[in-house]
């Protein structure tokens, strides 16, 4: 009984990550990874711990003056972040543990330094 409810939460949780993606716009029906994340994240429900996204190569801001006005985030930075705290927050609505989104970005590696 209780695998059931996790799969279930679980499934909230995966329907949530699916609305945010701009296919779900252009395409009706599910998501096609759905059932590739569904065992991953059901356990992460079974165990109780925050569901943990990866988002590679965000593009933060480059290092370098003739390219930026500023080191702090621009408006493209500030939405981008929100639309990842809004996701957290939603899916807080159904998981009470919520979700944890670790940012990594290849700047570095890209830009030689």
């Amino acid at each position: 009984m209780a695998a059931a409810i996790h799969e279930a939460t679980a499934s909230n949780v995966l329907n949530i990550i699916a609305s945010y993606g701009v296919h779900s716009e252009r395409h009706s029906g599910s998501w096609d990874a759905f059932e590739v994340y569904l065992p991953t994240v059901t356990k992460q429900v079974a165990a109780g711990v925050p569901i943990h996204i990866l988002l590679p190569a965000f593009p933060f801001k480059q290092d370098s003056d003739s390219v930026v006005l500023g080191p702090l985030p621009d408006l493209g930075e500030e939405l981008a972040l929100a639309r990842l705290q809004g996701l957290c927050d939603d899916i807080s609505t159904v998981y009470s543990n919520g979700a944890e989104v670790l940012i990594c970005s290849d700047g570095l590696v890209y830009h030689g330094m």
